[in-house]
């Protein structure tokens, strides 16, 4: 038997989650992502087109990644380069994670655990085998992180670069500002006041600096302007996105939603499209591993009152360590209580925080225990929301037949040949899907006028009508008529329900416009 050094477990286990993160990547596309691979590979050069204020790294770094995979002769779309990069990046920071609850937590137990709990809890399962540039922001913070513990000297303009990277890949990562400064404030306790203050303000004075300086000078790059309130509308540009509006209930119901599906999340009906003797094995395996939790909680159930007294009970071990996470969880928290409460994608950014907040809590009830033989029900906890995850949410979603969307956008591979022209109204994420894996098709954003007067110049050509711009015929009668005169309605490309409404029309090329 091979016998294997304890020093490579973590290399042995971080494979493994890389491995499962290669071999399902998700079909369910992030709409941002599609976006990202269309502007990458319609860039000829790197240069300023690839900037964006929100993320304002991440298409540079993306087209680097999808030539690179080009010069090595991989005929990868950028989706697929981005997706397997995300992949590599959040290995990464399941590394960093590791490292900071082993020095924290001091339990080599707890360490492989949270990591694991990290790595396939559903949100970051799945956005680590999407193309997001949410994957390396978190990365950056986690390392950021890593030179504040409390424990390690203060060290404000590694901090500052490390900060600054993060919020070069997204704008998010500003929030972690107050962390980052109660970290270096703590980590300087032994100095005096002044000290400890002059430290802070190296790491404040040196992260405004390389921030501001970075995201002005790309500013110039994409405008050619210096003025600074162009570059303020520019930097503070928000998605389109809807969301902003602020319902106490409402808010909090999707905050609590969120932190749910933040760890497991996923559909029964997912496995219409997956039932198979694997799937009913996993979820076989999945009921087994329940059933023995329950029967561990329910027979040491004096244990698990301790641990519920051990949560009120102070230890000064854990004190500075807790202080920074609840800052951490804090900021992040209140902000998107009354921002875009529903995306739970934002609450990568503290996810970490949370993890070892909680990592705190069981590290202190080990030591409250008088028994010296472990249970494993924290192990046991995170095998179950990683089967359940992996069987409802992760495998479905790495089946093109669980997202219509894509479903429609390759079956219309075969009704447009190279040329065909689409016409549109506005672009939205379904059509923009549609037009990534159409790379052949050309897409016309246009209106009414301008649309039938181009069809007069060149009558005959095989044209279709998009969702967005059939919806501006269909809104008068006039428009109506000429949708019946002049179209062929072809249900076979549509895709209308409660979730989604995407629809061809063919322009009949016999019909005078």
């Amino acid at each position: 038997m091979i016998k294997i050094e304890r020093k490579f477990w973590p290399l042995l286990m971080l494979a493994g989650i890389l491995t499962l993160y290669l071999l399902l990547p998700t079909k369910n596309y992030f709409w941002d992502g599609v976006d990202f691979a269309q502007h990458i590979e319609g860039a000829t050069k790197l240069d300023a087109s690839l900037l964006h204020p929100n993320h304002l790294f991440y298409n540079a770094f993306g087209y680097l990644i999808y030539r690179a995979t080009h010069a090595l002769g991989l005929s990868w779309r950028a989706i697929e380069a981005l997706q397997i990069a995300n992949s590599v990046l959040s290995i990464l920071a399941a590394y960093i994670f590791f490292l900071i609850v082993k020095r924290s937590l001091k339990s080599p137990y707890l360490s492989y655990v949270l990591t694991l709990l990290f790595s396939l809890s559903a949100t970051w399962w799945k956005y680590s085998t999407d193309a997001d540039s949410y994957i390396p922001s978190v990365l950056f913070i986690i390392l950021s992180f890593y030179f504040v513990l409390p424990d390690k000297p203060a060290r404000p303009f590694l901090v500052a670069l490390l900060h600054s990277a993060s919020m070069m890949f997204h704008q998010m990562a500003v929030f972690f500002f107050p962390v980052l400064v109660v970290g270096i404030y703590l980590q300087t306790r032994e100095e005096a006041e002044r000290r400890r203050l002059i430290k802070v303000i190296e790491y404040c004075a040196a992260a405004f600096i390389i921030t501001l300086t970075t995201f002005y000078f790309s500013f110039h790059l994409q405008t050619g302007s210096y003025d600074f309130q162009r570059f303020f509308q520019w930097t503070t540009s928000l998605s389109p996105e809807p969301g902003h509006s602020f319902s106490v209930w409402g808010n909090l119901v999707y905050t609590v939603n969120g932190h749910v599906k933040l760890f497991t999340s996923g559909r029964i009906l997912y496995l219409k499209n997956s039932l198979s003797f694997t799937t009913i094995a996993l979820v076989s395996v999945l009921l087994i591993l329940t059933a023995m939790l329950v029967w561990k909680l329910a027979r040491h159930f004096g244990e698990l009152k301790l641990f519920f007294s051990t949560l009120f009970q102070k230890d000064e071990r854990f004190k500075l360590l807790r202080t920074l996470c609840a800052v951490w969880i804090i900021t992040f928290l209140v902000f998107q209580y009354f921002f875009v409460p529903q995306h739970t994608f934002y609450r990568l950014f503290y996810l970490p925080a949370i993890l070892l907040l909680i990592g705190t809590y069981l590290a202190q009830f080990d030591s409250a225990q008088a028994h010296t033989h472990r249970r494993y029900r924290a192990a046991l906890l995170v095998t179950i929301i990683a089967i359940s995850n992996l069987t409802f949410y992760i495998w479905p979603l790495s089946k093109v037949e669980n997202f219509p969307p894509l479903e429609m956008a390759l079956k219309l591979q075969d009704a447009w040949k190279p040329g065909t022209v689409v016409y549109f109204a506005s672009r939205n994420s379904d059509n923009s899907l549609a037009r990534y894996f159409n790379p052949s098709v050309i897409w016309i954003e246009t209106d009414r006028e301008r649309m039938e007067s181009e069809l007069q110049r060149k009558q005959g050509r095989d044209a279709w009508m998009e969702t967005s711009l059939i919806e501006l015929y269909q809104s008068t009668s006039e428009g109506r008529h000429w949708l019946e005169t002049h179209t062929i309605e072809r249900p076979e490309y549509e895709l209308v329900n409660d979730k989604y409404k995407l629809q061809f029309f063919q322009l009949r090329p016999d019909v005078p416009f």
